[in-house]
């Protein structure tokens, strides 16, 4: 009677231990399946092969010249559009630097672009479009200025299909919702700078 009774104990226990296996294998599974589809939902728009930002004062992937950061004039670069979608109602541009020690760190956010501009001026604001805080804690353009090392600065410009109703000096989380929540599509240029 003992040995039956130890036996169906020792059953329950291995039958629990199954179980509680099995519903952690399936939460595990729930989790990861929540977290792909957020993933999914935040990947990032789309790269549009035919829609090109360019600089003429530097090339995709190389040094940005010092006159654009914080060593220079601080300056915004001058810029050309090429190939925007004909669905574009604005564009938005947002510079950043993914590579701060502190995190991705925002150096300008400007948008409610005309679509029909193919050029944004050196240190000029496109009439009519919008500029918000950048990580600085300022308003407008914020040049390349890293502590260490060298740092990659992503300028990426989006295509959108409305204009944004966000007030100017906006912070980067509403400028980004209302980006992402906008856009059909978008590019980018990359250029480097290097601390000393």
């Amino acid at each position: 009677m003992y040995m039956k009774k130890h036996q169906n104990c020792q059953n329950n226990r291995t039958n629990r231990i199954a179980l509680v296996a099995l519903l952690a294998i399936a939460i595990t599974a729930m989790l990861g399946l929540a977290y792909g589809k957020k993933r999914l939902k935040h990947a990032g728009v789309r790269m549009l092969p035919n829609f090109k930002l360019t600089s003429s004062a530097f090339k995709s992937d190389e040094p940005i010249p010092e006159k654009y950061t914080c060593k220079g004039a601080n300056v915004s670069p001058p810029l050309s559009i090429s190939g925007t979608p004909d669905a574009t109602a604005s564009l938005a541009l947002v510079v950043h630097d993914p590579d701060a020690p502190s995190g991705d760190f925002l150096h300008w956010a400007l948008w409610n672009i005309h679509p029909n501009i193919t050029n944004i001026t050196e240190n000029k604001v496109p009439t009519g479009a919008m500029q918000g805080n950048n990580d600085f804690g300022e308003t407008g353009y914020g040049g390349p200025c890293p502590p260490s090392g060298t740092h990659h600065y992503e300028f990426d410009l989006y295509a959108l299909d409305s204009e944004l109703d966000l007030p100017a000096g906006a912070n980067r989380t509403d400028v980004m919702k209302a980006i992402t929540t906008h856009a059909i599509g978008k590019t980018h240029l990359v250029s480097t700078c290097t601390a000393g």
